[in-house]
């Protein structure tokens, strides 16, 4: 055999211990930039959730507005905490008498 039909053999080899080497020293990167990335999409998600929640919180709160910009949305808020109009008299509903306990009658002497 020649020196020339050796070295054909080892090229291969050669190329494949190469790719397995510059794999092996990728791989801790590799799975770095992936728990990277897996990290920054579960951020997107809670982020989304958050904003859609706030989203509807304005929306409720701009509506919310809209009702107290007139004066029966002013009122209803204002009977809705108790309030009265200075005429009004606050609603008093009558006791009924609660009946009394039986009276047991005993003896300390007997």
């Amino acid at each position: 055999m020649t020196k020339a039909g050796v070295g054909k053999r080892w090229i291969p080899i050669g190329l494949w211990l190469l790719v397995f080497i510059v794999g092996w020293e990728l791989t801790p990167r590799t799975a770095h930039i992936y728990k990277q990335w897996w990290l920054t999409r579960s951020e997107v998600v809670q982020y989304e959730q958050e904003r859609a929640a706030l989203l509807q919180e304005q929306a409720d709160l701009r509506a919310q507005i809209e009702r107290l910009s007139t004066p029966l949305g002013r009122e209803a808020l204002a009977r809705e905490r108790g309030w009265l109009m200075p005429s009004e008299k606050p609603l008093q509903m009558p006791c009924t008498p609660q009946p009394e306990p039986a009276q047991t009658t005993s003896n300390p002497g007997n």
